[in-house]
């Protein structure tokens, strides 16, 4: 298995974005993104304080785990190998839902799970007894 690297960005004062881009200019992009906020924010003189960092991808899976079903469309399950992964693919499904996604997300517990350390692992999470990322 080969490494996987990432790019985010990270600053004292901003602190780091969160994401973890597949390409260094994805990241410079990232920084301009933020530095226009800063602008837009606080004067044409204010900055992002952020700069770019390569970092290792630790191998891991993230998975949705639901409780319930219905005749609805569910959220995407998954596995994505990271967590900006997962909230673009639920980002997308919410869109596509439209107003009916509160409603799914109210009737069922819908929890983003992981990290697993295999994809399979992942595929098989189960809502009682895998580690909580963030609820839905």
């Amino acid at each position: 298995m080969t490494t996987q690297h990432y790019y985010t960005t990270v600053g004292s004062v901003r602190g780091t974005c969160g994401h973890e881009h597949r390409t260094r200019e994805a990241a410079e992009a990232c920084i301009e993104r933020d530095g226009r906020a800063c602008r837009r924010g606080h004067g044409p003189n204010a900055y992002s304080d952020r700069r770019v960092e390569e970092r290792e991808r630790v191998p891991c899976w993230y998975a949705v785990a639901t409780f319930g079903s219905g005749p609805y469309a569910m959220p995407p399950r998954g596995p994505w190998n990271c967590i900006s992964d997962a909230e673009d693919a639920i980002a997308r499904w919410r869109e596509r839902a439209g107003s009916l996604a509160g409603t799914i997300a109210a009737a069922h517990t819908v929890r983003l799970v992981g990290p697993f350390h295999t994809r399979s692992e992942a595929l098989d999470a189960d809502i009682s007894d895998a580690p909580v990322v963030c609820s839905l």
